[in-house]
């Protein structure tokens, strides 16, 4: 093979990549299975490969080694070109999981439309499709995707402004971005979600519903974003966050975060403003058997309710370095 037919298979396997970016980009924050995860790792391996490529035939090689650099290129090439196509065939497979219209029910609502209920087969990944009848989806509505046990993920729709109560309450869900315009999660949005692990918030999100979280085992971690002022009862009840960061003024619900297990881990949770509030003394934000720590502001609302609550206090400065010296 001469240099002129290496560099033309480069050139074909550079476009097989460019074709590949937009799909990859849209699952780029799904966290796919196992096996899809492997075969982006392929494309990713493969890609990098073609960089080399590119470099290396680029290079003015001594004539003495001519044959032998084009050898290993071709080896290379061969490699790449065949992730590239595994890569193809496995991402291909995930994309036909893409949901159509015939899998929803709808109405109208708002400059769009609302999807009332999944009929298509549960099925390990759905991605909710843009438009309905060439209309934007704004809504998800209420126990859409209630006990679909099979799906594992779901990718949401970038014009969505609205989910309904219940939404995803006892499905299989491990991990979900919430789009930017959606400014509430509603309650019971992921009660009973057992396999939940991660949930990407919006910086726009203001409030977190009644149960919104409550009895997701294996939630550990939520990063909370400013904007949000309210969060309903039990919306982290019965997950296993054992830190937590609430920055905006924020009124508290009952029963906020727990564990419900026998380990007598502590709960450390950071308060970013002076003024939150508190339901009142005859119920609990955050209530025993768990053991908090408190870090806040010096006369913040957070410092007195842990005072009257007999929770420990730290200075809010000291929340980063004890979580650094916890890892």
């Amino acid at each position: 093979m001469d240099n002129t037919e290496l560099l033309e298979r480069i050139e074909k396997l550079e476009k097989q990549v460019e074709l590949l970016q937009a799909e990859i980009t849209a699952i780029k924050n799904i966290e796919v299975s196992e096996k899809a995860r492997e075969q982006i790792d392929k494309m990713d391996r493969a890609n990098k490969l073609v960089s080399l490529i590119e470099n290396l035939s680029g290079e003015k090689m001594p004539d003495a080694q001519k044959d032998d650099e084009i050898e290993v290129l071709r080896n290379i090439s061969q490699q790449a070109e065949i992730e590239v196509q595994s890569s193809m065939g496995a991402i291909g497979k995930f994309i036909d999981n893409s949901a159509d219209e015939s899998d929803f029910e709808w109405q109208p609502y708002q400059d769009g439309v609302e999807i009332t209920k999944y009929v298509g087969f549960d099925k390990e990944t759905v991605i909710v499709p843009e438009l309905i009848n060439n209309l934007p989806v704004r809504k998800i509505g209420k126990e859409v995707f209630l006990n679909c046990k099979e799906i594992h993920y779901v990718k949401l729709p970038d014009n969505l402004y609205e989910l309904g109560k219940s939404v995803f309450q006892g499905s299989g869900l491990r991990n979900i971005q919430i789009p930017l315009h959606t400014k509430a999660i509603p309650e019971n949005a992921f009660f009973l979600c057992d396999d939940l692990i991660e949930v990407l918030l919006p910086n726009n999100l203001e409030k977190i519903e009644n149960s919104a979280f409550w009895a997701c085992k294996a939630l550990s971690h939520i990063d909370l974003p400013r904007n949000i002022s309210i969060i309903g009862d039990r919306a982290f009840k019965d997950t296993i966050i054992d830190n937590i960061i609430f920055r905006g003024n924020i009124r508290f619900g009952d029963e906020i975060i727990s564990y419900n297990d026998n380990m007598g881990r502590v709960i450390k949770i950071a308060f970013c403003s002076k003024d939150d509030v508190f339901i009142d003394s005859m119920r609990n934000s955050f209530k025993w058997p768990n053991k908090f720590v408190f870090y806040c502001l010096p006369g913040s609302s957070a410092q007195q309710y842990a005072r009257k609550n007999n929770i420990p206090i730290k200075h809010l400065s000291e929340f980063e370095k004890d979580m650094q010296e916890e890892k």
